[in-house]
Parts: C-alpha cells; structure tokens; sequence
C-alpha cells in the first residue's frame, strides 16, 4: 500500500476554504486530486466532498452558487 504524503497546496487550499464556499480543484488525472481533498484532515473537517462527474451533482453546484 502507497503511503500517502501531505501536499505542498495544502496550506492554500485550507485558506481558501476559510474564505469560500465552495472549491473546485482540477488537475491531470491520476494526480492525487481525490486523495488530497478525502484524506487531509484540515480539508476533510466540516466539508462536503462532491465529484462533478454526473450532470446532476453539476446542477447542483450551480445552482447554489451561480
């Protein structure tokens, strides 16, 4: 089993969070995006995790912040 290592964004994303309501992180794929946001304990505490992959969690999120 891989051994997951913090990231360097980390600090930012966690700012970021303080300041809005929602986040959207994108990147290559296989990139370690999924891993980051379900793992890290400052991102994971008091936040939802939402792919966008189906059409209906994307209505979703644009409907609540256009």
């Amino acid at each position: 089993m891989t051994r997951y290592l913090l990231g360097e964004i980390t600090p930012r994303l966690e700012r970021a969070l303080r300041q809005l309501p929602m986040l959207v992180l994108s990147g290559l794929r296989q990139s370690g995006k999924s891993t980051l946001l379900q793992n890290e304990p400052a991102l994971v505490r008091g936040h939802a995790y939402r792919k966008l992959d189906d059409f209906a969690t994307q209505a979703a999120a644009w409907w609540r912040f256009p």
